[in-house]
């Protein structure tokens, strides 16, 4: 493990790394994220996390992934899409610790999100009261007619995000 270490340390940037223990193989940043070795690489996959390769190709991530991977599912948990969360770390650098100033990037995205969503969910709610106050023919066809224009709506406000994530992730 030391020589491979060593080895990786080389192609790492010096600010990358504090300590004998920065880089983790791909099984413990699993153990210590709680999600599977297969998320990881999906993960990867999308540009989401960007692993230090070993002269032999193993996997290594900083202990600053383990933050990456908790912003993941803090995002997923309040419903956002994976373009959405890809958007929201695009500034993100990889291959050091994240400073306070990226932090505060991701959680400003993360909020705009939200407060969208939110918008979204209180003007579904108003629609369906209303309907529910003075059901008539078509009650069902015009509820769900509300909601599907609701939440078209959602989209094209986000889409200038949503736009730029899949174009990235095709890339």
């Amino acid at each position: 493990m030391q020589a491979a270490y060593a080895k990786a340390m080389t192609l790492l940037p010096p600010y990358a790394y504090s300590s004998d223990d920065a880089l983790l193989p791909i099984g413990e940043l699993a153990k210590a994220t709680g999600q599977s070795v297969s998320a990881l690489r999906f993960y990867e996959e999308k540009g989401l996390l960007e692993p230090v390769r070993t002269k032999g190709n193993q996997r290594r991530y900083l202990r600053a992934d383990i933050d990456r991977m908790k912003f993941i599912e803090i995002a997923q948990r309040l419903g956002m899409s994976l373009a959405q969360i890809q958007w929201m770390m695009r500034d993100m650098p990889h291959g050091r610790a994240l400073t306070p100033q990226d932090w505060d990037r991701a959680v400003q995205s993360l909020s705009s999100l939200i407060d969208a969503r939110i918008t979204t969910l209180q003007r579904t709610r108003d629609q369906l009261e209303r309907q529910l106050c003075n059901p008539g023919d078509g009650f069902e066809r015009s509820v769900m007619k509300q909601l599907d224009d609701n939440f078209t709506e959602e989209t094209k406000a986000t889409d200038p995000m949503l736009t730029r994530a899949a174009h990235n992730a095709s890339a």
